[in-house]
């Protein structure tokens, strides 16, 4: 195509508007920091933070008016002249409340009249393959409680499909892919099944599909995202991915849009899904061919383009964060590898998503994509060693520092209601808990109570006992009484005979 033809001044139309909007969108949102700060806060360096905003940040009304009697290169003169708020010229007293709120009424008017397109959605959706279960309030909050994973129930998650099944424009042979438009379309119909917001970038140029994630990845709902996920449907090698003109782009410029330098404040889990080939290979049976009609007929240069400085909003972080940790890498074939592809859509695809609909409720990610790796591996063992079987093990790349939970269903209404179910749950198992130790407690004093009965009979039954022993001690002891009384008797009656007989004599 001939160069500033209408295609390409249409393209460089569009990428201004972008920019525009970007740069409008930040003004305000920069406004609206500096109107929150308290009034008694409002002192000189807040007032140069102001009057910089507007010269530093409005370069397109440099040589303007804007409305109130003094121009911006005015403003740049005096900049150090204002005091408690205030900006004087030539005796003339402005507050910059005033300009912020001109110069944030022109920003609304022009973004009313430029809106964001609508993203384009799937002409002919496809039902889903499953539908997801959805997450038990309770249970989810007893994982939360336990597990502590990523928050991801916090906001609303943030997805790009990037899809380029059309190779016909490319300046290099290169096979198109039908079954992308079946992995576009049942990859749409999982996410939009989460509270998540999902924009298509299909049969885009390299450069294209660079200024589409710039922009993508700089959107509100994207940078306030509990979660983010990329998808690359299309063809690849190791490390990049080819656009619909056969330019290879670095899956390192599409990452670095969205690592934790240059899209959050606040790391949050990332999942990259690439359906892409990462190389030549291909496994048949138990032997490494090449396959006959390698798709890719052209040479790949790893070419990092992406500039940190150009279009990619940075963070002011308040602790050091590895840039790339939190993300999850989720290949449909191993390193140096092909992928499979089937008019159907990617065999690896299919089962993750039948498996994430399953199980995702209530199982981490990552021990769903485990179990995917063992019950293939189970499947491949069973094969003949003669197979013409195509093998292919997918894998995955885990920087996470906490478990991932995808929690369908599940945002902070749920789990202000799991919570409630919890605290009900823990109050009625307290009250069982202490009726159990009543009971317990019952059982040992009852148990306590029959004892001491026990012991008590047995003491009355000693005590009886000695009763009647001392019963019959005191009869002896009578018995005793009557033997020694007659034998005192007899003694007497002796004592008398003798008397007697000794008189006699």
């Amino acid at each position: 195509m001939a160069e500033g033809g209408p295609l390409e001044n249409n393209q460089d139309a569009d990428n201004e508007i972008d920019r525009l909007r970007q740069h409008f969108s930040t003004i305000r949102r920069r406004i609206s920091e500096l109107v929150e700060v308290a009034e008694k806060e409002r002192n000189h360096d807040w007032t140069i933070k102001c009057l910089k905003l507007v010269v530093d940040y409005v370069p397109t009304l440099q040589e303007s008016n804007i409305g109130l009697g003094i121009g911006v290169n005015d403003i740049r003169d005096v900049l150090l002249t204002g005091a408690d708020g205030q900006l004087v010229k030539n005796d003339q007293v402005i507050d910059p409340l005033s300009i912020f709120e001109t110069l944030d009424r022109e920003c609304e008017n022009w973004l009313r009249d430029h809106p964001e397109e609508e993203p384009i959605v799937p002409d002919s959706a496809t039902s889903p393959l499953t539908t997801v279960k959805k997450c038990d309030p309770l249970t989810t909050f007893n994982i939360i409680q336990e597990k502590r994973p990523y928050e991801v129930y916090k906001g609303a998650g943030a997805a790009l499909i990037i899809k380029v099944s059309d190779y016909s424009s490319s300046v290099h042979p290169m096979n198109s892919l039908p079954g992308a438009d079946a992995d576009f379309n049942n990859l749409w119909n999982f996410l939009t099944q989460f509270k998540c917001s999902v924009e298509p970038c299909m049969n885009q140029s390299a450069e294209e599909i660079r200024q589409t994630i710039k922009k993508w990845s700089n959107k509100k709902e994207v940078r306030e995202a509990s979660i983010i996920f990329v998808a690359l449907i299309g063809h690849g090698n190791n490390g990049i991915f080819f656009a619909s003109d056969g330019d290879s782009i670095p899956i390192f410029d599409l990452i670095q849009c969205i690592d934790n330098l240059h899209c959050s404040d606040n790391p949050r889990p990332k999942i990259i899904l690439n359906l892409c080939c990462r190389g030549g290979l291909m496994q048949v049976g138990s032997n490494y061919e090449k396959p006959e009609e390698y798709h890719m007929k052209r040479p790949s240069h790893l070419t990092f383009k992406v500039n940190p400085s150009e279009g990619i909003q940075t963070t002011e972080a308040t602790e050091i964060v590895p840039a790339h940790s939190d993300f999850l890498f989720i290949y449909s074939t191993s390193q140096h590898m092909v992928a499979t592809e089937a008019p159907e859509g990617n065999t690896f695809l299919r089962e993750l998503l039948e498996n994430l609909s399953e199980k995702c409720h209530n199982t981490d990610i990552v021990s769903i994509l485990r179990e995917i790796n063992y019950e293939l591996g189970k499947i491949y063992c069973k094969l003949p060693m003669d197979t013409s079987e195509i093998i292919t093990l997918p894998s995955f790349e885990s920087y996470l520092r906490k478990l991932l939970y995808l929690f369908p269903g599940f945002g902070k209404n749920e789990f202000e209601q799991g919570r409630k179910q919890f605290e009900e749950q823990s109050a009625k198992e307290a009250r069982k808990k202490n009726e159990m130790k009543r009971m317990k407690r019952g059982k040992m004093l009852k148990k306590e109570i029959a004892s001491l009965k026990t012991e008590l009979q047995k003491e009355k039954k000693t005590e009886e006992a000695w009763k009647k022993m001392v019963e019959n001690q005191d009869k002896e002891i009578e018995q005793l009484r009557k033997k020694l009384g007659e034998t005192e008797r007899k003694l007497e009656e002796t004592k008398k005979v003798r008397s007697f007989m000794i008189q006699i004599y």
